[in-house]
Parts: C-alpha cells; sequence; structure tokens
C-alpha cells in the first residue's frame, strides 16, 4: 500500500535542502553562544560538563543532520522505514555512550575538585 506511494523529490528536495541550510545555520549560530556561555561557568566541573555536553550535541545535531539528508534521498516509504529505524538504533547505542562518558566527566571532576579546594587552589 504504502510503497505505491511516488515519492515527488523536486520541488520538495529544493524546499527540504534549503529549510535544513537555514536550521543548520541557526544551530551553528547558537552552539556560538552556547560555547561563550559555558567559557564565562567559573567551576570547573561546569566547564568540563559543559564542554563534553557540547561535544556530545554537535555530534548529534551533526547525526541528525545526516539522517535528514538520507531521508531526502529516499526512494520509497520502505527507505525511509529502513533509514529511521537504522538511525534510531545508532542514536540509542550514541545516548548511552554520552550518558556513561558524561557521568565518569562529573564524577571526576568532582573528585578532582574536592581534592583542590573549594575556590580550585588546595586550600
Amino acid at each position: 500500500m504504502y510503497t505505491s506511494i511516488a515519492f515527488k523529490m523536486g520541488a520538495t528536495q529544493e524546499v527540504a535542502t534549503r529549510s535544513l541550510g537555514q536550521v543548520h545555520s541557526f544551530v551553528s549560530d547558537h552552539f556560538d553562544r552556547l560555547q561563550d556561555s559555558i567559557s564565562a561557568t567559573p567551576a570547573l566541573v561546569g566547564i568540563e560538563l559543559g564542554q563534553q555536553a557540547l561535544r556530545h550535541a554537535e555530534r548529534n545535531i551533526g547525526s541528525a543532520f545526516d539522517f535528514a539528508q538520507s531521508l531526502m534521498l529516499a526512494r520509497d516509504v520502505q527507505d525511509v522505514l529502513t533509514i529511521q529505524a537504522e538511525y534510531f538504533q545508532r542514536q540509542m547505542k550514541v545516548l548511552t555512550d554520552q550518558i556513561g562518558s558524561l557521568g565518569e566527566t562529573a564524577v571526576g571532576a568532582v573528585v578532582r575538585q574536592g581534592r583542590a579546594g573549594p575556590l580550585g587552589f588546595g586550600f
């Protein structure tokens, strides 16, 4: 039933490509602001976690853009479903790994911060 639906990729693909470019520009601008905010964070724990979270977010956004581009190249509904399932499986693994690494970073930073003292000078 769904596989008989013809995909019209001409004008739709142009609009999607243009929209994707606008979203990419928007996200890049906000990542720049986020990086400035993280750099201004006074606590070592906040800086380490913020930088790592930003790296993870950049990777996730990049994966989302790749996913969107793959969807634009889909030939039929079956392609869309396959691309979506593969993306979902990859992202679940990536997110699980990212949560683990953020937890390790948080614990390590808190331990180091505790050793250094409240101002980070070891007093």
